[in-house]
């Protein structure tokens, strides 16, 4: 397993689980900048399914300070940085079969499949940003009831 981008690393460190047997890397790598890796396994018929959390940015900059000290347009411009990127579009220009997937059934239906493909998952930066707080309120309840 290949984790990318400082999210999802993040995300698999704290919450995920990870199958006895399975190695984890990381790179601070991102789909955009290195979608000529997907001709490279086209061409050499690699059995491997790449996985795009595509949140159109910066996620990490939404959990910082500076996330409420300026405005929308203002931090989506400097922080955000969308990329507005069509990955169906980059993937068809690799000739690398594609699935967005807008549900889990979606994703693990796409993640059953076999061969070169890619997956994009899209996530909305700001829901993201709700379910770490909704995760961090459930651990610190959780603490605070074996604590008290």
């Amino acid at each position: 397993l290949v984790v990318s981008s400082s999210m999802p690393i993040r995300d698999i460190e704290w919450f995920g689980t990870v199958t006895p047997g399975v190695a984890v890397h990381s790179n601070r790598g991102a789909k955009v900048h290195d979608s000529n890796g997907l001709w490279g396994l086209m061409r050499r018929g690699v059995d491997l399914t790449v996985v795009v959390t595509n949140n159109d940015g910066g996620s990490i900059f939404s959990f910082l300070p500076q996330a409420s000290q300026v405005d929308g347009d203002t931090f989506e411009t400097l922080y955000g940085t969308p990329h507005g990127v069509d990955f169906s579009h980059l993937a068809a220009a690799h000739g690398v079969p594609f699935v967005r997937a807008t549900s889990r059934a979606e994703l693990d239906r796409a993640l059953a499949g076999s061969g070169t493909r890619l997956i994009e998952v899209v996530c909305d930066r700001s829901a993201n940003v709700g379910a770490h707080e909704a995760l961090n309120a459930a651990v610190v309840s959780a603490v605070d009831a074996v604590t008290a």
